[in-house]
C-alpha cells in the first residue's frame, strides 16, 4: 500500500496537469468552434498523453534472462532468498558491471533483479545471500513502486513547466511547480533512504548482521549520496541489529555449482548471441554484388 504522502504527491501533479489542462480549454472556448475546435482538442489530449508520458525502457528478451534451465542452481538460491523474505522471485539478469538494483521495467512495471556478475564471484556465500537479500528487499516494503510514482510526478512537472514557460508570464506560473518539485525531491531522497535501511535489515536478517555488514563495505563504494544514505549510517544501523544467526545458509554443494554458473554465464551469453546472428544472416543472406566489368574505351 502506498502511503498518504506518496499518493498526495501523484495528486499534486494531476492538479497541476489540470491546471494545464484548463488553459487549454480556456482556448477552445474563445475559438468559434468548427475546425479549430477539433484540433485544439486533439493537441489537448497530445499535450496531457506527453505531460504523463514515463520514459521506460523495453522489458529485456529471454535470450540475456538467466533462464532456470541453464542456471538452475541461482535461480534456486534466488527462489529461497525471496520465500525467505516473502516477496516474488523476479526473473534475474547478470551483468558484467560492478552495480546491483531491483527496479520496474517496462510497460507493465515487471521486477527485474540486476546482479552484478563480477560481485557474486568475489563475495563469500554470505555476502552473495546478504547482496541478493538486499534487493529483493526493495520488493517486500513496496520501495520500487513507490519509486515508479515519484518518477511519474516528477516527470508530469518537469514538462509541466516546460510548458507554461511558453506562456509571456512563464516564470510566474512557474514557481509553484518549483516549490512543489523541491517538496517531491525531498520526499524522494527521504522514502530513497529509509528504503536502503529497509533493505539493509533483510540483508542481516538472512545472512547474519556481519555478512550484511562485510558486504556493505566491500561493494557499496560507487552508490550516490543523492539516493543512499552514507556508509557510515548504514553501518550504525546493522550494527545495532541483534546477532541472530542467518536463516539462508548455502551448502558446499550449492556454493560450487553457483560458482559453476556465474564462471560460465559470459560463454552462455556468447554462444546465445551467435546463434541470433546466425538465424539473422540466414533470414536475410546477403545479396551478392554483380561482378563489374572492365570498359576499354
Amino acid at each position: 500500500m502506498l502511503e498518504l504522502r506518496h499518493k498526495l504527491v501523484l495528486v499534486t501533479a494531476l492538479i497541476y496537469s489540470a491546471v494545464v489542462m484548463a488553459l487549454l480549454v480556456v482556448g477552445v472556448l474563445f475559438t468559434n468552434g468548427g475546425i479549430w475546435q477539433f484540433l485544439l482538442g486533439c493537441g489537448l489530449l497530445f499535450v496531457i498523453g506527453w505531460l504523463f508520458y514515463l520514459p521506460s525502457m523495453g522489458f529485456p528478451p529471454n535470450l540475456v534472462l538467466i533462464d532456470k534451465e541453464t542456471f538452475p542452481r541461482l535461480n534456486g538460491i534466488i527462489g529461497r532468498i525471496a520465500a525467505e523474505i516473502d516477496a516474488p522471485a523476479p526473473p534475474i539478469m547478470l551483468v558484467s558491471g560492478e552495480h546491483c538494483a531491483l527496479g520496474l521495467i517496462g510497460l507493465r512495471q515487471r521486477p527485474l533483479l540486476v546482479l552484478s556478475q563480477p560481485f557474486l564471484l568475489r563475495a563469500s556465500d554470505e555476502e552473495r545471500v546478504a547482496l541478493i537479500a538486499h534487493e529483493i528487499g526493495h520488493l517486500r516494503d513496496d520501495a520500487v513502486a513507490r519509486s515508479s510514482v515519484h518518477r511519474v510526478a516528477y516527470v508530469a512537472l518537469l514538462r509541466m513547466m516546460r510548458v507554461l514557460d511558453l506562456f509571456p508570464c512563464g516564470e510566474l506560473l512557474t514557481w509553484p511547480l518549483r516549490k512543489c518539485k523541491q517538496y517531491l525531491d525531498m520526499i524522494r531522497q527521504t522514502d530513497s533512504f529509509q528504503a536502503e535501511l529497509n533493505a539493509d535489515y533483510w540483508a542481516a536478517q538472512l545472512a547474519g548482521p556481519m555478512a550484511a555488514r562485510k558486504a556493505l563495505l566491500r561493494f557499496t563504494n560507487n552508490v550516490t549520496a543523492r539516493t543512499h544514505p552514507t556508509q557510515e549510517i548504514r553501518l550504525k544501523a546493522i550494527d545495532a541489529m541483534p546477532l541472530n544467526p542467518p536463516t539462508v545458509v548455502l551448502s558446499a554443494v550449492e556454493s560450487s555449482e553457483l560458482a559453476k554458473e556465474l564462471c560460465q554465464w559470459p560463454h552462455v551469453m556468447q554462444n546465445r548471441e551467435s546463434e541470433v546472428r546466425a538465424e539473422i544472416e540466414r533470414e536475410n543472406p546477403p545479396q551478392s554484388q554483380p561482378a563489374l566489368r572492365n570498359r576499354t574505351t
